[in-house]
């Protein structure tokens, strides 16, 4: 039997097992890639994942960088007061538009200043305008699904995750103060 499959049957006895019972999660479960590629694509990138605190965003501009499973993101907080999670990754050369965390007002690349807004649109593309088909509006940052949930912030890959706060509720006892 694969690794992965061991995994699998391992974890299916672990959910049966009565809370008194309960034992750790087997350690290929930690160290296994093809059970890392496995939840990669059944989990991380078609599931609601949470990035962190809707709050750590407080001030229009205020935006972090982070990484889920190899997709550079960008998460932003726009004067509309939306949060937004866009990809950190210029469509013009694949550059990272911006790294760690801060406040602007705009997020330029450092390698041809092609510039965007909070909403991920492309305002400003220097020598592209002699480019006779380039059109700024066509040109804009992928952006991901997300949810806030009790002040959690929740990203969907892959965009067609069932809503997360009807599948969840029941967790609300267990984070309120």
């Amino acid at each position: 039997m694969d690794t992965t499959n061991a995994i699998r049957e391992a974890l299916s006895k672990i959910k049966s097992t009565p809370f008194d019972q309960a034992t750790v999660m087997p350690a290929a479960y930690y160290t296994s890639d093809d059970f890392m590629r496995l939840e990669s694509e059944y989990v991380f990138r078609r599931e609601w994942v949470c990035l962190g605190r809707a709050d750590e965003l407080a001030s229009p501009g205020d935006y972090y960088t982070t990484e889920l499973i190899g997709e550079q993101l960008l998460v932003t907080l726009g004067a509309d007061g939306e949060i937004r999670v866009l990809s950190n990754v210029c469509r013009h050369r694949g550059n990272m538009i911006a790294a760690g965390k801060g406040n602007r007002s705009r997020f330029t690349c450092n390698y041809h200043a092609w510039t965007y807004d909070f909403k991920g649109a492309l305002i400003g593309a220097p020598l592209m305008s002699e480019a006779k088909n380039f059109d700024l509006r066509s040109c804009v940052l992928p952006s991901f699904r997300t949810e806030i949930w009790q002040g959690f912030l929740f990203v969907n890959l892959s965009g067609d995750a069932a809503p997360l706060a009807p599948r969840i509720r029941n967790l609300i006892p267990y984070i309120e103060l």
